[in-house]
C-alpha cells in the first residue's frame, strides 16, 4: 500500500501516489484485499459533495448495496454541523458509501455506524504502521491531529428500505502549507506516502467485515464489543470538554461507551452519556 517518493519536497514528488484515481488500480488493490465481490464504484475528477451524489443516487433507486461515489476534487462538501469541507485535486481519498441497513438492526444502534468506519479506517492504517486512533464520535486522528473525518446520514431509498451513506475525507497528500487547520495532518505530512485506490481497497474491505461482524450476530453493544472498540479510540480515559448543542460546555473525563456507542462521561455531577456534540481533548483546550 505504500508508494515510494522523493521526500526532499512536497512539489517535486511526480508518480502515481498523486495522480488522478485510477479505477484499474482499485479493481487490482481490491482483489488482493478482499474475496467479496468489488462495489459499483463511480469516481469524478470533481463534484459538490460526494455525500450528496450519493443519497440522490439512493433516493433514486439507482444506488446498489455499497455502491461508492468519489472525486478527485470535492468543491462543496459539509462536515458535522454543517461546517464546509473541501479538498484539493488528487491530495485526499473523498469517497462515500451506501451502507444498506437490515431490518433487525435498531435504530439507536446506528450511532455505531461512524464509530465502525472510523475503526476500519484506523485499522488499515495500523496495518501499515501508521499511528492512528480514533475520537469519538467520527474522526481519526495522529497525535491529536485530525487526518480522518466522517459524515453519516440516513436516507430512505426509492425501495423505501433505510441505507446509511457514509462520507469519508482521509488527508493522504496535503502539504502541511495545504492544511486548512493547525490541528489537522495528513499522512504525508506524518512521513507516509499511500496508494488512495490501495487506501480505499483497504478501508472498504475493513468496514465490510466490520459491519457483518457487528450486525449479523449478537456482538454491538455487547461488553466485549464496546471493550474492543473503546480500546482503539484515544477519546476514552482523557480529559475533555464537550459542547452540547444549546447548552454550556461540560469539562469531563471519558470514561467508556454505552451499549448504544454513546461517549459516557464523568463530570462532578457523575456520570452521563453524549450522544450528540463536539468532544474536545484537553491538550488542545
Amino acid at each position: 500500500m505504500l508508494c515510494p517518493a522523493d521526500k526532499t519536497a512536497y512539489s517535486d514528488v511526480v508518480h502515481d501516489c498523486v495522480s488522478p484515481f485510477d479505477l484499474s488500480r482499485f479493481s487490482e488493490a481490491w482483489s488482493l484485499e478482499s474475496r467479496l465481490p468489488q462495489p459499483d464504484i463511480e469516481w469524478s475528477e470533481k463534484t459538490g459533495s460526494t455525500n450528496d451524489d450519493l443519497v440522490a443516487a439512493v433516493e433514486s433507486g439507482s444506488a446498489a448495496p455499497f455502491s461508492i461515489i468519489g472525486t478527485d476534487h470535492q468543491q462543496a462538501g459539509r462536515g458535522r454541523l454543517s461546517r464546509t469541507w473541501t479538498t484539493p485535486p488528487n491530495t485526499c481519498l473523498t469517497f462515500s458509501i451506501a451502507v444498506p441497513v437490515p431490518s433487525t438492526v435498531a435504530a439507536d444502534d446506528l450511532g455505531w455506524i461512524p464509530l465502525i468506519t472510523g475503526r476500519a479506517v484506523v485499522d488499515a492504517l495500523r496495518a501499515e504502521g501508521v499511528p492512528a486512533e480514533l475520537k469519538w464520535p467520527n474522526d481519526v486522528l495522529i497525535r491529536d491531529c485530525k487526518l480522518v473525518g466522517i459524515l453519516t446520514r440516513i436516507v430512505i431509498g426509492a425501495d423505501g428500505e433505510k441505507t446509511v451513506v457514509i462520507g469519508t475525507g482521509i488527508n493522504v497528500h496535503l502539504a502541511q502549507d495545504d492544511l486548512p487547520v493547525e490541528t489537522a495532518t495528513s499522512l504525508l505530512v506524518e512521513g507516509f506516502e499511500f496508494s488512495r485506490e490501495a487506501l480505499l481497497a483497504a478501508v472498504v474491505s475493513r468496514l465490510r467485515e466490520a459491519l457483518d461482524s457487528a450486525f449479523s450476530r449478537p456482538a454491538v453493544g455487547t461488553a466485549e464489543f464496546c471493550a474492543d472498540m473503546s480500546a482503539s479510540m484515544a477519546t476514552i480515559g482523557r480529559d475533555v470538554r464537550v459542547e452540547l448543542p444549546g447548552q454550556e460546555p461540560l469539562t469531563a473525563r471519558a470514561v467508556g461507551l454505552d451499549k448504544h456507542g454513546g461517549l459516557v462521561i464523568e463530570t462532578a455531577e457523575g456520570l452521563q452519556t453524549v450522544t450528540a456534540g463536539d468532544v474536545i481533548h484537553a491538550r488542545l483546550l
